[in-house]
């Protein structure tokens, strides 16, 4: 009887943190989908690349923070 009075209790324990609110996480694995800035003539516009990190802190969940 006490140990289904303590899987009783374990399942109500997990139970209760499922009810739990999930937020997104970041993935920064994303990363890699920005090409390296390196500044030099006829590679990618910085405008190219600040949009780039915008674009993937939107599908990473980043916030703006991240970007600095």
């Amino acid at each position: 009887m006490k140990q289904i009075e303590a899987l009783a209790e374990k399942l109500a324990r997990l139970t209760a943190g499922a009810a739990i609110e999930r937020h997104a996480t970041k993935n920064l694995s994303m990363v890699a989908l920005i090409a390296e800035f390196m500044g030099h003539p006829g590679d990618l516009k910085v405008r190219e690349f600040l949009e780039a990190v915008n674009s993937v802190g939107r599908m990473g969940s980043g916030i703006k923070d991240d970007k600095k």
